[in-house]
């Protein structure tokens, strides 16, 4: 491999090297190349993919200096990460769906792979793995036999690494089974890498107290919150979207569990503003927190939304309130909730806290991966 000196004396304590902390690398080096990582006085520090047109100079893999990134490195990720999934979190004993590789929390920085039953749905934001394409997708049908893979495009990566996926030719949708609920997603066209696979546990929580209550779910998407609870004794589930198609897609999905949900198309606050009779209010909005956008605009959003469900519950009621924002940290976010109770003129007491399902683990020197909060909370 190749070296790339680096203007510190020790790795940062983060996945990632900027260019600015960048020296020097060897002639010859390409972007995307795998390359060892050496201090100023070219002793090894560690290895990791290059890339002098991102801002992200090199993501750091290992910090084992006698490393070299090869097939046989990816291969044991790839491995360990199925090993957490399967013999650790058991996961096939609950779904045919959840993630692979979470990119820096299971030490491959640019790279998602999901399963979605049959299908592997692969992310790749950095050039470095899709320059290892050939060898990533003889090492996945070895874990995976029989498993087609799709690409999901991140174009704003793709653009500022300087490579292009391929286009996956749409697939047939596929059936997923998530704690006994089955459900249609499309690996290719659907949000995220098909579906939101990272509130499945918390989902399971707000099943769990959704007995014998009359629900809302808002920005239900294709349904997987409002079945869940349909199906442990929810006494009526309402759930809206404004995306025609995902409510088209949710009622199919009620209709192959035979659980009865009343999906609407509609706005979240215009059907808040209307107070509806409900004891149970879920909302899980898109990210409203970009980079590069305007952070108060977003913040101004949550802030009116949930003041707005808090508002609409009587005593007693239940809210199950999502952030999927990056940019907004859990704690800023329930200090937007404190601040939306009061406007309300409530009192919100908090019993849950959590994040994305275990199989999207963090590092702890990659606090940028802890991008969900999920809060149940009652109102009095």
């Amino acid at each position: 491999m190749k070296s790339v000196r680096i203007r510190r004396d020790s790795l940062p304590d983060h996945p990632w090297i900027y260019r600015k902390q960048v020296q020097r690398a060897d002639p010859g080096t390409r972007n995307g190349d795998p390359v060892r990582i050496l201090r100023k006085d070219g002793t090894p520090l560690g290895a990791g993919l290059f890339n002098a047109r991102s801002q992200i100079a090199i993501r750091v893999l290992t910090r084992d200096t006698s490393v070299v990134l090869d097939e046989c490195f990816l291969r044991r990720r790839i491995e360990e990460a199925v090993e957490l999934r399967r013999e650790i979190l058991k996961l096939e004993t609950r779904t045919d769906a959840y993630r692979v590789v979470n990119s820096e929390g299971d030490g491959l920085s640019g790279l998602i792979i999901d399963r979605y039953g049959p299908v592997l749905s692969v992310q790749i934001k950095c050039l470095g793995f899709f320059r290892f394409g050939g060898e990533l997708v003889e090492i996945l049908t070895h874990f995976f036999p029989g498993a087609s893979i799709v690409y999901r495009r991140d174009e704003k990566a793709e653009k500022i690494e300087g490579f292009r996926v391929p286009v996956s030719k749409r697939p047939t949708v596929v059936e997923i089974t998530s704690d006994g609920i089955h459900t249609a997603v499309n690996p290719v066209e659907g949000h995220k890498t098909g579906s939101f696979l990272d509130q499945r546990d918390n989902r399971l929580l707000a099943a769990s107290v959704a007995r014998g209550r009359k629900v809302l779910d808002l920005f239900c998407y294709e349904g997987a919150f409002a079945l869940a609870l349909a199906k442990a004794g929810a006494r009526s589930v309402a759930a809206v979207d404004l995306d025609e198609l995902a409510i088209e897609r949710a009622a199919g999905n009620a209709s192959r569990n035979g659980l009865d949900v009343d999906f609407r198309h509609g706005d979240a606050f215009a059907v808040l503003r209307e107070q509806p009779d409900v004891d149970f209010i879920l909302l899980d909005p898109p990210r409203w927190l970009e980079a590069g956008g305007d952070d108060q605009i977003g913040k101004r959003r949550y802030l009116d939304l949930n003041a707005l469900a808090i508002s609409a519950l009587p005593r007693g009621g239940l809210l199950m309130t999502s952030s999927c924002s990056g940019r907004l940290t859990t704690e800023a976010f329930l200090e937007i909730l404190r601040r939306a109770a009061l406007r309300a003129e409530r009192s919100l007491r908090i019993l849950e806290v959590r994040g994305a399902a275990p199989d999207h683990p963090v590092r702890a020197d990659f606090p940028e991966g802890r991008y969900l909060a999920a809060v149940l909370a009652t109102v009095e």
